[in-house]
């Protein structure tokens, strides 16, 4: 009897605090939604001052870009408000975009991020006044990947507007977002001069290649040259159709062999130094679209070697040397850099840059992990090493087996 005391009082009091709860609950909850709501509306109002009230829309019968996460309109028919998820430095960067009835962005704001270096504020609200027709990328320095994943977002919110408000995308502008998918390599591809049968040119900052964009009322072309010359043309839907539009191949080739930098004497440099009796040294093209910017072929005691130029964005901007034997293998690697900015990495001790090389030495794309490349530290980098073997690997892979 002196245990069951005990145990009433005890379901007692947890039956009180359940109730307590419940009731803090009922009392509290809408002040949370209504909370939440308002919090909701004064994002609304930050990037579209001048609306009053909003309505969310089913995006689900819209065909808006998957980043799109909700979108609203305004109800007096002043625009629209689309919350866009993107990826900077890391994914999870969440943007809202108001764009007014004439297709203008009217203001953007950063709510939440995954990014460390704090540059989200000064491209807030950067690109107003911008639509799809002018659209240009705002790039702030020391924070490459933000500025990427910020102006993705603002592209996809002008895209969305044109959607939502019931027309169709140029063929020409849902091309320039398919960069990325077939030229992983081009970093920030930014619009030059255009000339010729393209309604658009596109370089690489990296100098990796160009991308241009052509189109015919319904009918549109990305074509695009890498810096060895490999030359591939996609139709509207990413079908290949290089053969078909050889016309178009050949005057983007043309134009990128006249205004494309050569890095064929660093490489050279860079060969001869690792391999004293390097001989035959020829630059070859490669049908990979990533981030190399020289190719080339050479024999040293006998034995056939490859080796490839990369231009990978880590922490800024990395030069990556990378020479392959006739089997495959990682012969030599080297960077020009590898750590930078040593006082923002205050964790970081110190680097046997020589161990770190013989890591990658005899791996082959088949024994490839990854884990070579890891600096301590220095994930940034260590992504930009990465990448650049296995581009490396992918250009070898495209020779050896006609991979395209």
């Amino acid at each position: 009897m002196n245990n069951v005391k005990p145990t009433i009082v005890l379901s007692c009091i947890c039956m009180a605090v359940a109730l307590i709860l419940s009731g803090i609950n009922m009392i509290t909850g809408p002040i949370i939604e209504a909370q939440r709501a308002a919090a909701a509306n004064g994002a609304l109002l930050e990037v579209m001052p001048d609306g009053t009230n909003f309505e969310e829309l089913d995006i689900s019968t819209l065909g808006l870009p998957e980043a799109i996460t909700n979108a609203y309109k305004e109800t007096s028919g002043k625009g629209y408000v689309f919350r866009v998820v993107s990826t900077g430095y890391k994914s999870g960067m969440v943007i809202m975009v108001g764009v007014n009835a004439e297709g203008k962005i009217t203001g953007s704001k950063c709510l939440e991020t995954q990014d460390t270096f704090g540059k989200e504020p000064l491209i807030d609200n950067s690109y107003n006044g911008q639509s799809l027709a002018d659209f240009a990328p705002n790039l702030i320095a020391g924070a490459t990947m933000t500025s990427n994943g910020y102006r993705d977002a603002v592209n996809n919110a002008l895209q969305s507007f044109t959607l939502a408000s019931g027309g169709k995308l140029d063929p020409a502008i849902a091309l320039e977002a398919k960069i990325a998918e077939f030229a992983p390599g081009f970093v920030n591809p930014a619009a030059i001069d255009a000339s010729g049968s393209f309604k658009k040119i596109l370089k690489a900052a990296n100098d990796a290649g160009f991308a241009y964009i052509s189109s015919d009322g319904e009918n549109g072309f990305l074509t695009l040259v890498n810096a060895t010359g490999g030359c591939i043309v996609y139709d509207a839907e990413g079908n290949n159709v290089t053969d078909a539009q050889s016309a178009l191949a050949e005057e983007a080739k043309a134009h990128a062999a006249a205004n494309q930098k050569s890095y064929a004497d660093d490489l050279s440099a860079k060969i001869t130094k690792n391999f004293a009796d390097a001989s035959d040294i020829t630059s070859i093209e490669v049908s990979t679209f990533g981030t190399l910017v020289s190719a080339s072929t050479f024999k040293s005691s006998g034995a056939d070697y490859y080796a490839f130029y990369s231009r990978s964005m880590g922490f800024h901007q990395m030069d990556v040397y990378v020479i392959l034997d006739a089997n495959g293998a990682i012969a030599k690697i080297e960077a020009k850099q590898y750590i930078f900015d040593e006082e923002y990495f205050a964790a970081f001790g110190g680097m046997d840059i020589g161990s770190y090389k013989s890591g990658f030495e005899g791996l082959t794309s088949e024994t490839w992990t990854g884990d070579a490349a890891v600096i301590a530290t220095a994930t940034m980098t260590s992504n930009a090493m990465k990448q650049s073997t296995e581009d490396a690997f992918a250009a070898f892979n495209s020779i050896k087996g006609g991979v395209q």
